[in-house]
Formats: structure tokens, sequence, C-alpha cells
């Protein structure tokens, strides 16, 4: 394997959380420090806001997660603004809101919830013919495999001469995002012609930080630091007492009156232990922004308009609440070398948006 080396010996990696609709304020923090880092920069003689995907070794995405790294490391990527005006305007295509939403609930338990094809309509409007290795960074998609009951990863490395298997991006999207009850499991087929049947990346690396951590040390391993950002998309507040859940059964366990509460429990446990690894280990900084969801919808299927301008209020909040966090990052990253055409196409490659849709260049 070729490995890439980097003059500083710094390798840093940006990881994004799933959680639906939430994937909104991941998409502000990043936008928050690629205007940090082009401001730093400015004042560096280093005039031009750097690309996102410019800042970043290793992009590493679950779920919804894997919608906002993916968008910013596309071969055509989007900004972030691009990529939280999505959210605004193309959550309620996914997850359609109804009148009836306690009827649906209840289908939760013996259904999907959604129908699955608006969805991918989305996914093709964003990715198109994108294939994952066409992609501008090193990325790095958690996904389940349902036939072999493990972790799948779909994976992309610049200058390594091992091959990853190849994809189209809108069905690596639709894989990690196949939320059990909410979608039905994915069948995807890679462009070698295998088939796999995935669902949501959650279930095995809710936060998969670790997991880019893991592929970071195989990749650059005579890196001297590892700067890892590790976005959340909110905690839940809610508690589940035990004089309530001992008379539970299995229905109580997995219904979503009660927020689903064993995938709950599962992606909330998951996302602290790999914090906690990683805060512990020797040579690595570790970013992790998150908050308590507050008045912000605990599921991650809320696209009402009012929940949407909750969760924009919680990003806000995210990024004031971290302001010394955020521009210490964003020292680091400015530091980092950049090519010269990369600054100039940055300078003004801002897409417009009509109707919720990012214009594609033809």
């Amino acid at each position: 394997m070729n490995l890439p080396r980097f003059k500083h010996g710094t390798v840093t990696i940006l990881s994004v959380d799933g959680g639906g609709v939430r994937g909104l304020i991941p998409a502000r923090v990043v936008e928050d420090v690629v205007r940090r880092v082009g401001f730093l920069r400015s004042h560096m003689g280093r005039p031009g806001r750097p690309a996102a995907h410019d800042l970043f070794d290793i992009f590493a995405g679950t779920s919804t997660g894997a919608l906002l790294t993916l968008g910013l490391t596309q071969p055509k990527p989007l900004t972030p603004t691009e990529v939280a005006e999505v959210y605004r305007t193309r959550a309620g295509v996914i997850f359609p809101v109804s009148r009836f939403a306690s009827v649906l609930a209840m289908r939760q338990v013996f259904a999907e919830k959604y129908d699955y094809r608006p969805f991918e309509g989305v996914l093709r409007d964003l990715f198109g013919d994108g294939k994952l290795s066409e992609t501008r960074s090193n990325v790095l998609v958690a996904a389940y495999n349902t036939d072999d009951r493990g972790p799948f990863f779909f994976k992309r490395y610049l200058r390594s001469a091992t091959e990853n298997e190849d994809f189209y991006l809108r069905d690596v999207a639709r894989a990690t995002t196949a939320a059990p009850t909410y979608f039905t499991a994915a069948q995807v087929t890679s462009l070698a012609g295998h088939t796999y049947s995935l669902v949501d990346g959650g279930l095995v690396a809710n936060n998969p930080a670790l997991s880019a951590y893991v592929e970071a040390r195989k990749l650059f391993r005579d890196a001297r630091r590892y700067v890892i950002v590790s976005l959340g998309t909110g905690r839940s507040g809610r508690q589940y007492r035990h004089e309530v859940i001992k008379k539970w059964g299995y229905l109580d366990w997995v219904s979503p009156v009660h927020g689903v509460p064993v995938t709950a429990m599962m992606w909330d446990g998951q996302s602290e232990s790999v914090a906690h690894a990683l805060k512990s280990l020797p040579r690595v900084e570790y970013f992790r922004l998150n908050a308590d969801l507050g008045s912000v919808s605990e599921e991650m299927d809320d696209a009402r308009p009012d929940n949407i301008e909750r969760v924009e209020r919680l990003s806000r909040r995210i990024i004031r609440d971290n302001r010394a966090e955020l521009h210490r990052l964003a020292l680091i990253l400015a530091r980092r070398r950049i090519p010269h055409h990369r600054e100039r196409r940055g300078r003004h490659r801002q897409r417009p948006v009509h109707h919720g849709e990012p214009t594609r260049r033809r």
C-alpha cells in the first residue's frame, strides 16, 4: 500500500453521527468551522475560503452523518451551507409530515414507516451517478450486513494500492440510512456486480469516530498526532425509570411511542463509549461537539417546520457554547497546506440553490 505522508505529522478526521433530520446540526457546525478557517487563513496571507473536503484527511459518517460527509466530498462537492439547505427543504420529502402521526407510529410496529422511493429520489438528485471511487477525500461509511450479520464499511482511500469495492454514492447513502422500522432494508449492488443486503450503520457505529481512527492508523502510520472532530446530533434527555420499565414487554421496548428504547439506548451507549475510548488514547486530540436536545424533538423523523427551526437554534447554541474549542480547531486546520489551485477554486464556488435542490454543474 502506498501510504501518504504529512509534513507536520498531523492527521485530521471528521466523524459525524446518525440522527435523521438533526443532521442539520453538524452541517451548521462544519459551516462555522469553514468560515473560521477562511478568516484565519486570510490573516495569514492565504486568501480564499477552503472547501470543506480540503480540511480533513478522513471523512467518516453513519446514516445522516454519511449524507453530510458524502455531500462534502462527492465529485462535485456541496458546501456545508448547501447541505444544510437540503435538510431544511427536503426533510419533509424524506419524512412526510402527517396529521395521523399516532397511526403511523402504530404502523411502524408492524411495517416500515415510510415509502423509501421519495428518499431514493432525493439521493439521486444529490449524488447523481457519482461514485465512491471519485470522492475528493478519504471516506468511511458504516452500514450493517444482514446476510453476514456484521458491520459493513464502504471505504474510499486516496493514493492507496489496495482497491476497495466501488459503489454509486446514492446507493452508499441509501444503505447507511436504512433505519429498521423507518425504511426497508437496502439491496445494494457494487459496480463489480456483488449484491448486499444492508441496513442503518447506527446498529454498529452510530458514532464512527473510533472506526475512522483505526483506519487512520493503517493509512497514516507515521503520523505523530490524530485530530478527531466528532459531531453529534443531540442527546436525548428522556429517562427510563425502573418503576416503569420493569413492567415492559417486547412491544414496549421497541415501541416508537416510547422512542424505540432498545435502539435509542444502543445508539447513545455506543456513542459515549467511543468518546470515552478516544479521549484516553495517546497522540489523539478529540473534539466532541454535542448537546442535550432540550426543546428539539427526539424523533429523528420529525420534519415539521417548527422542529426544524428548533434544530437550527440548537445548532447555534452548540456553536456559541463551544466558541473556544471551535477557534482552537480552526487554528489547527488553518495551518494545513492546501494546493493553490484548490484555494482559487474555493473563492467563488458556491452554487445557487433553486427550489431546495442544489444546482448541479454540467
